[in-house]
């Protein structure tokens, strides 16, 4: 996996106004959740969000231009910046079984692919190794099914190239600017992979008083 795209920006709107990835379940902000997750296996994580937003010294944060440009135009910074400052400079790849060196999991052995996470889905890059193991040869990556039928976009994992010429596609159709995600990844074949429920996302604050309930990190719960 050479590196994950977090997006972390949005209003949070249906949250009152409330700073989604500072927002607290289990114990943690969400954005810590999912940044220590990538940590855990071995990912560079390159993070969309505002310029004032904490993370860890060594995770990238950029910001799509303008901001507030949606969900693909987030894609797109963060795919630019991890090419640029995570990707090119910093992974040593073993070219003979493409393996990022540095102890990535044992599944993740494409040094092409690029995960799309997002923020307020904090226990959701707990299944990256799930879907990066699901990628065929007839697909270009794979993509989480949730368990009542939803497909989930920012829940994927994508090869490098497929996504570059995704983007570009946009890009030259209008812009990538106020473009869904539908409209960046519809068109890629990903491999649907059935994941758990505790996968949601948390758009309001009934979401995050259900995610604290089925965390799976709780005692009576396996991962």
């Amino acid at each position: 996996m050479a590196f994950a795209i977090v997006l972390a920006g949005g209003t949070g709107r249906r949250m009152g106004g409330a700073s989604k990835p500072d927002v607290v379940i289990a114990g943690r902000r969400m954005i810590d959740h999912v940044l220590d997750e990538l940590s855990t296996q071995g990912v560079p994580a390159v993070v969309v969000g505002p310029p004032d937003l904490d993370v860890p010294s060594g995770v990238t944060l950029v910001r799509e231009d303008p901001p507030l440009g949606g969900p693909a135009a987030g894609i797109a910074a963060g795919y630019a910046a991890g090419i640029d400052e995570v990707h090119a400079p910093g992974l040593a790849v073993d070219h003979s079984t493409d393996e990022v060196a540095g102890g990535v999991a044992d599944s993740f052995t494409t040094r092409s692919s690029v995960a799309i996470l997002a923020c307020d889905a904090p226990f959701a890059p707990r299944v990256l190794p799930q879907l990066a193991a699901a990628t065929s040869p007839t697909s270009v990556g794979a993509v989480a099914i949730t368990p009542d039928g939803r497909l989930q976009r920012l829940l994927c994992v994508v090869e490098s190239e497929a996504l570059g010429t995704a983007i570009a596609r946009l890009e030259s159709d209008g812009g990538v600017r106020d473009r869904s995600v539908r409209a960046l990844l519809g068109g890629l074949a990903l491999t649907p992979v059935d994941v758990l429920e505790w996968v949601m996302d948390a758009d309001t604050r009934e979401d995050v008083n259900a995610l604290e309930a089925m965390s799976p990190d709780a005692p009576e719960r396996s991962r």
